[in-house]
C-alpha cells in the first residue's frame, strides 16, 4: 500500500481511496489518473516509467494475431479478477480450448499474466493498460476489433461464468 501510495504521490489513503472513486467516473482515463505513477523513472526497469514498460511488453509481441488477442483482454471490465478460460474461447475466436490454453501459455511465460488450468488473471494496472488499448484500438476501427460503441464491450452473466454481447 505505501509503494502505490508513493508511485501514485499520494499521503493518505484517504486520497487514495479518492483516486479510486474518480477512475471509476465516467471518461476517465487511465493515463490521467495514472499519470503520476507512470511519469516517475522506476529504475528497477533500466529507468523507464512504469506506463513505457507496459506498452514495451505489449510491442515484443512480434505476432500481430498474438499481440491482438492479448490486446483483446481488454474487453473484460475493470474490477474482474479472474477470466474463465471457456470465454477467451468465445472472444479470440478459438475452436479448441486446448489453443486458448496454449495461448495463455504463451502469455504466462511472457509474465503477461497468470493462468491456472480454469482461466486468467491480470494485474490490475495491466488490466487498465489493456482496456485503454482495447478502446483506442475500437475508436481507431482495427481490423478484428468493434467499432460500433455501443457493442465495444461484453458484460458477465450474474454467474461470471459466461460473456454476453
Amino acid at each position: 500500500m505505501t509503494l502505490i501510495m508513493s508511485l501514485l504521490d499520494v499521503e493518505n489513503k484517504n486520497d487514495l481511496k479518492d483516486i479510486i472513486v474518480n477512475l471509476e467516473q465516467e471518461g476517465s482515463t487511465f493515463e490521467t489518473f495514472y499519470q503520476g505513477a507512470f511519469t516517475k523513472e522506476i529504475e528497477t526497469y533500466g529507468g523507464n516509467t512504469g506506463l513505457a514498460c507496459l506498452q514495451l511488453s505489449l510491442e515484443n509481441i512480434k505476432d500481430e494475431s498474438l499481440r491482438n488477442r492479448y490486446i483483446m483482454l481488454g474487453v473484460y471490465p475493470i474490477g474482474v479478477s479472474f477470466i474463465p478460460l471457456e470465454s477467451l474461447k468465445e472472444i479470440w475466436n478459438m475452436d479448441r480450448l486446448n489453443d486458448v490454453k496454449i495461448t495463455a501459455g504463451l502469455y504466462k511465460k511472457r509474465s503477461l499474466l497468470e493462468r491456472t488450468d480454469h482461466g486468467i488473471s491480470l494485474h490490475e494496472l495491466q488490466r487498465k493498460f489493456l482496456v485503454e488499448v482495447y478502446q483506442r484500438y475500437c475508436r481507431e476501427q482495427r481490423e478484428g476489433f468493434p467499432v460500433d460503441n455501443e457493442t465495444i464491450g461484453y458484460a458477465f452473466d450474474s454467474g461470471g461464468d459466461t460473456l454476453e454481447r
